[in-house]
């Protein structure tokens, strides 16, 4: 696994067994979202998820292709992704797993900033937003997800 999908597996968590995301969705293992189903598992599959749970190993690889779905769509949708290093490709394919595709398209200032450069321009927004009172609930000293992804865009190193 990459830097950006161990650190995408650590702020998601792990969970054997179906719970509710803070949006409601049935989720399992490291935030796969059964209500989207974005990786097309099967209908069986899904049955015995809920019935029986996952593994660790499981929920890996559900969570490798997902990233690997959202770099390729990403390739794609920015003309800019490429140019950025690891780190802070991580830190796109982090949110936009997070948060979903067209939520994080609403974070137009962000992804402004990103687009020609601006990392500390980034970084702000990223701090600025709904979102990182979500995910980090307690600021401050607290560093959190979202303080972590912030500063990860902003010196373009894992944090």
């Amino acid at each position: 696994m990459s830097k950006g999908t161990v650190q995408l597996g650590r702020h998601e968590g792990m969970r054997t067994r179906v719970y509710k995301c803070s949006e409601g969705h049935d989720t399992i293992g490291k935030g796969y979202n059964l209500d989207a189903n974005p990786v097309r598992i099967s209908n069986r599959e899904i049955v015995n998820l809920y019935k029986n749970g996952i593994t660790e190993e499981r929920a890996e690889e559900l969570l490798l292709v997902q990233w690997e779905e959202l770099e390729r769509d990403a390739i794609k949708r920015y003309s800019w992704f490429e140019k950025l290093n690891e780190a802070r490709r991580a830190v796109v394919l982090n949110m936009e797993f997070n948060v979903g595709l067209q939520k994080f398209l609403n974070f137009k200032k962000t992804i402004q900033f990103i687009s020609v450069g601006d990392f500390d321009g980034a970084a702000k927004e990223m701090l600025n937003s709904r979102w990182a009172d979500q995910v980090d609930p307690i600021r401050g000293d607290f560093k959190g997800r979202a303080d972590e992804l912030a500063l990860q865009m902003k010196t373009g190193e894992f944090i």
